[in-house]
């Protein structure tokens, strides 16, 4: 029987573009080809993927429908999303303005709440409450080692706040943004939500998104890498956490035979080719 219901296999190469090679056998070092089933180059189609690694071929499953290079390759850099709340109308002593944020942390129910007051005073404007409210939500997370945001007054009665990628932890942590909305209340308002200044997105071909997914991928196809468990000591990955990449992303269902039947199976090829490395051999 198939161990497995679907299948991923990551490709990554140091290179910024697919191999010019012809053949599978004249493929260089560190490069990757579609190749067809005559082992020729191939533009698109059917065939797979093939990896030179140090010599040794680590070729992808047999696809029936590639789109080809040019219009398959994707790379966008990560967006912060950032938030901008505008204290207006006029002051009312004692009045209390109240600063909130609510975050969605991974493997957390419900929101991570996080507020911050300021009781207004004789004398206060709009613009030194918000540096009030700015100076309160930093102590309440530095309180908690949360970085998560970055919270300033860059503008007179604005409050800006800003998501922050977090560390990257093979098999643990993502490194992603983490998602947020903010809020204010105050006498004028009852509660008004802060206006999206910048609409965050994870990017595509990040150096942690492919190193995750080759972790995540780690012994499903090649015979030479280790299969065990993935916590009891460093994967050996080929791609790096600190690079970006131009990912190709190949989704097919096949039918993969097994001691009583065929077996539908999903399969997810993703090649990856360093943005800044150098160019392929001509």
């Amino acid at each position: 029987m198939n161990s497995q219901k679907d299948v991923m296999q990551v490709l990554v190469s140091d290179f910024k573009d697919d191999t010019n090679a012809t053949t599978l056998a004249t493929l260089p070092v560190g490069e990757i080809g579609f190749f067809d089933a005559a082992n020729a180059i191939a533009a698109s189609g059917a065939g797979r993927f093939v990896l030179n690694n140090g010599g040794v071929l680590i070729e992808s499953s047999f696809v029936k429908s590639f789109a080809g290079w040019a219009s398959a390759k994707a790379y966008a850099a990560p967006v912060l999303h950032k938030e901008t709340l505008v204290l207006t109308g006029a002051v009312v002593v004692g009045s209390l303005y109240l600063l909130r944020v609510e975050m969605d942390i991974k493997g957390m129910t419900g929101k991570y709440i996080k507020e911050a007051p300021h009781r207004a005073i004789t004398g206060d404007t709009t613009a030194t409450i918000a540096t009030a409210l700015k100076n309160a939500m930093v102590a309440a997370l530095i309180r908690e080692g949360n970085t998560a945001l970055t919270v300033t007054n860059p503008a007179p009665s604005n409050v800006v706040i800003e998501g922050v990628l977090q560390p990257y932890v093979p098999g643990k942590k993502l490194g992603n943004a983490v998602p947020f909305r903010t809020s204010i209340t105050s006498p004028d308002t009852e509660l008004k939500l802060g206006t999206i200044t910048t609409a965050g997105s994870r990017g595509v071909g990040t150096g942690n998104w492919v190193h995750a997914k080759e972790f995540f991928a780690w012994g499903n196809q090649d015979a030479f890498r280790y299969n065990s468990w993935r916590n009891n000591f460093e994967p050996k990955v080929l791609s790096s956490a600190s690079k970006s990449y131009i990912t190709v992303v190949v989704d097919e269902r096949v039918n993969m035979p097994s001691a009583n039947a065929d077996v539908p199976v999903n399969i997810q090829i993703i090649v990856a080719l360093n943005k800044d490395g150098a160019a392929s051999a001509v």
